[in-house]
């Protein structure tokens, strides 16, 4: 497998993070919780490095 198949997989997690601070800045400005953004975008990179153990794992076998 190749790595940029793991990117892909923590990649969704940031573009959410992006919608939703587009989202809620569209239906009331100064509203968007950091936290939320920062947390999705940890979970992103996180999901990127399992992914990419995972796909490692699998192309040695």
């Amino acid at each position: 497998m190749q790595p940029r198949r793991a990117a892909l997989a923590g990649i969704v997690f940031p573009v959410i993070a992006a919608g939703y601070f587009a989202f809620s800045n569209a239906v009331e400005p100064g509203a968007t919780d950091p936290g939320v953004l920062v947390m999705l975008s940890a979970l992103g990179v996180a999901m990127a490095l399992m992914a990419y153990v995972l796909f490692a794992s699998l192309a040695k076998n």
